[in-house]
């Protein structure tokens, strides 16, 4: 009877939340429905308009004034679902057509009085601004919607929806790069200015009202329907459609509309089509937008809205046969990433709630079991150094037994999907473990004494850690001033009369004589710290590591080869593009060759990396070689390709390198690594100077160098030492970090290097380079916010840990 009693409210609970299981997919369908109906009215409200306009018509009050108009066929859908009640609700209650009431009718009309005030801002700024100010200005209409649905609805932000937000936003401004102006003549700086504050001012009211009608669903008093929703509608669309009836009368448009009727291109009936149907399509928009707002929020309404904006633009091309512009690509696939983005979001808060239900199971009916209090702290100590992987301390923890028959195993995971710095971490974890079972079941001065050395073992580790970092931070630096100065001054040479493309390609490996002095001091210290006994030499590089670095330089000679082919036969813009491709052929090998693993964060970061390098194309001068043949250019095209992946594909080889060399490697191996590589480079490159008797017109060249002959060998000469702070950099990341992160620095470097040469060299600063710094710098925050979380994520509070590694009672017993 008790057993029955106890089943009782289970059984209960479930018949509860059936019906809340088929209200949710009631609404999801919703949801989708609304959002196709939305896509129709953001889609084809503005194709239809621009049809209207491209034909003759000019009335902006008039179209503004078609966007609500329809909104009597709502009463259709209002009609159908009063019938629908009629049938299925109860006989004594009474069912009317309109059930909003008093409170929720008022709001609806300060909507569509909203509404209808957006439509002339919007309106009136149009008419005042260039197409390409008022679209970058309408561009920050999600930005406004979600700040202020954080204000009024207290929406939450996570990093996927907050990327979506600054990429949607982006991904319209970047529609407004170099288009054509129209904006009207003789107009004056006043004139202008009202426009950009109007049509400013519309695009923060519209990203208000979307908040406004969320938080009036959630003030109303009473029940809120999908029917109540389509009222709201009506009566905001009526609203605003009196508004704007209000601005025809006054531009007199009614008086008008007959003779621009007459003199439409496509005849008189078709003009009176086009604007019944526009009427029904931006309903369709409306409805949708409230719908989804509804269903969802405001932020996703906003979501949709902007993503919608660039797929506008594409279909404008077919069906209007309007040149597909290289902006429009960029545009989407903005777009497109930064949805894929909000969705993942949702997708990934869903994962991480039932992970968190099935650890709350386990831990109830499977407790863990740690032989020992201590190595709860030692490993708590050993995961803040952040050299063990997780799932490694996963299999420590579910061990029962002593380590001894797991070493091997353990090693050889860690040897499998660490560096092998991170192999010390693992050996000192077995240690610690070993220590922590062993000692604990002798007498306590003992158990003291290992726990002891244990603990000195780790002050090492995290000692070596530090350094590691720091000298991560010194490569980076090193690298930053390689890849912005070594372009800057390179261009310097060909700006003032240079135009030896072999030699400035020799020139950045040429400089390599001077990683001898750093060298050289490694081995002094060496010989003053090391063990008499042991022998110390100058070149610590053992064979099959000096065979690896000769086919690294090799790679590095022929990928300049390609890199100055490939410049020569192509122009600046498509070579550029090119280029930018490179970080995601480094993403590519660094999975393939070293098993990099990824996460959102570093996907969203390389692809952000890579657009923002490929916005720098846009628009950018041709620097074509005239009479040049179809087979060369092609050839160019070929070569540049196989210059970003032959690079791409260097970085991940250094760090499989690194992995797979049988010495220990070190910082001053890694620069007898460079040392190596860039001699045979710049033997390579050497071959092809003779080639093209660079080494004969050198003289002459410098003679006719315009800022004189000294300061030309002046200029190469730093061109050699810049460009090898590049090199080494480059490869001082990949042995600190990962080939990946090497190349998401030498991305983000790519826009910086832009801006820093309107500073030096006088050179216009173009929309493109603001876009590709702000894509790319985001980027680069979207990684390493993406590896701080990572670390944050392994680092459990000591009072967890200790908690968590103790077994049953050992709480009262260490007491």
């Amino acid at each position: 009877m008790e057993e029955g009693d106890a089943k009782n409210p289970n059984t209960e609970q479930m018949e509860v939340k059936e019906p809340k299981h088929d209200g949710t997919t009631m609404r999801k369908a919703l949801l989708v429905i609304n959002c196709i109906i939305l896509s129709i009215g953001n889609c084809g409200g503005p194709l239809i308009m621009r049809l209207y306009f491209i034909h003759g018509g000019n009335r902006i009050w008039f179209s503004s004034w078609l966007e609500t108009a329809g909104c009597p066929i709502i009463l259709l859908p209002i009609a159908c679902a009063y019938m629908h009640r009629s049938r299925t609700a109860d006989p004594t209650s009474e069912n009317k057509l309109f059930n909003m009431e008093q409170p929720l009718f008022l709001a609806a009309i300060v909507l569509g009085i909203l509404s209808g005030l957006d439509n002339y801002l919007y309106a009136y700024g149009l008419s005042r601004l260039p197409v390409s100010t008022s679209s970058l200005i309408i561009a920050s209409q999600l930005a406004f919607t979600a700040g202020f649905a954080f204000l009024l609805v207290k929406q939450k932000f996570t990093a996927y929806s907050i990327n979506a937000v600054f990429l949607l936003t982006i991904g319209a401004g970047v529609l407004a790069l170099q288009s054509s102006s129209d904006r009207p003549e003789n107009e004056s700086n006043k004139e202008y200015i009202l426009g950009v504050v109007m049509t400013l001012a519309a695009a923060a009211l519209y990203g208000f009202i979307l908040p406004l009608m969320e938080l009036t669903y959630k003030k109303a008093k009473q029940e809120i329907s999908y029917a109540i929703v389509m009222e709201i509608q009506l009566v905001m669309c009526l609203v605003a459609t009196g508004f704007c009836t209000v601005g025809m009368l006054v531009n007199n448009d009614f008086k008008v509309i007959r003779r621009e009727a007459r003199e439409f291109e496509l005849g008189e009936t078709k003009y009176y089509v086009v604007a019944i149907f526009s009427a029904i399509i931006c309903q369709c928009f409306f409805l949708g937008a409230i719908g989804v707002v509804f269903c969802a929020s405001s932020l996703l309404s906003g979501v949709v809205i902007a993503v919608l904006l660039p797929v506008t633009e594409i279909l404008a091309v077919f069906l209007f046969s309007e040149k597909f512009q290289a902006e429009k690509g960029v545009s989407l696939a903005l777009s497109l990433w930064g949805f894929i983005s909000y969705f993942y979001d949702g997708l990934f808060s869903a994962s991480q709630y039932s992970q968190k239900q099935c650890l709350r199971v386990g831990d109830q009916s499977h407790p863990q079991q740690i032989p020992s209090a201590k190595f709860g702290w030692l490993l708590q100590q050993l995961t803040t150094t952040s050299l063990i992987n997780s799932h490694i301390i996963d299999d420590m923890k579910r061990s029962k037994h002593y380590p001894d028959r797991n070493i091997s195993w353990l090693l050889l995971r860690a040897d499998e999907d660490q560096q092998l710095w991170n192999l010390y971490g693992c050996l000192i974890l077995t240690l610690a473990f070993f220590h922590s079972t062993k000692t604990l079941e002798t007498e306590e001065g003992d158990a003291k004494i290992s726990i002891y050395k244990t603990e000195k073992l780790i002050m090492e580790v995290k000692d070596g850690g530090t350094i590691r970092k720091a000298l991560l931070v010194i490569n980076c630096i090193i690298l930053s001033i390689g890849n912005c100065g070594g372009p800057l001054i390179t261009r310097l040479y060909f700006i003032h009369g240079g135009n030896r493309i072999w030699f400035s390609s020799w020139l950045q490996t040429a400089g390599c004589p001077i990683i001898l002095l750093p060298i050289a001091c490694a081995y002094l210290h060496r010989s003053r710290t090391a063990d008499p006994i042991s022998e110390n030499k100058f070149f610590c590089m053992e064979r099959p590591l000096f065979v690896a670095a000769i086919v690294l330089g090799i790679l590095s000679g022929l990928d300049n080869y390609f890199y100055s082919y490939g410049l020569s036969r192509l122009p600046v813009s498509t070579s550029s593009l090119i280029i930018a491709s490179q970080l995601a052929f480094t993403a590519g090998f660094a999975f393939l060759l070293v098993k990099q693993k990824f996460t959102a964060y570093s996907i969203n970061a390389v692809f952000l990396l890579t657009i923002g390098a490929g916005v720098l194309a846009l628009h950018s001068s041709s620097d074509r070689p005239a009479n040049e043949s179809n087979k060369e250019y092609i050839l160019g095209f070929v070569m540049t390709l196989a210059a970003a992946a032959l690079y791409g594909f260097i970085l991940p080889l250094v760090e499989l390198t690194y992995k797979k060399a049988k010495q220990e490697i070190s910082y001053a191996l890694v620069m007898e690594i460079q040392l190596v590589m860039c001699l045979v480079a710049t033997a390579f490159c050497t071959v092809g100077m003779l080639v093209n008797n660079d080494f004969k017109v050198i003289g002459r060249e410098a003679r006719e160098f315009e800022l004189g002959e000294t300061k030309y060998y002046i200029v190469a000469i730093f061109s050699a030492i810049i460009w090898q702070c590049f090199f080494l950099g480059a490869i001082g990341v990949v042995f600190c970090a990962s080939s990946l992160l090497s190349g998401v620095v030498i991305s983000v470097l790519l826009p910086v290097t832009e801006i820093l040469a309107v500073f030096f060299f006088n050179e216009k600063f173009q929309a493109e380079k603001g876009v590709s710094l702000a894509l790319s710098l985001w980027g680069f925050l979207s990684y390493f916010y993406g590896d701080i979380k990572r670390i944050k994520t392994k680092k459990p509070t000591p009072e967890t840990e200790m908690a968590s590694s103790l077994p049953p009672n050992s709480l009262e017993s260490s007491v």
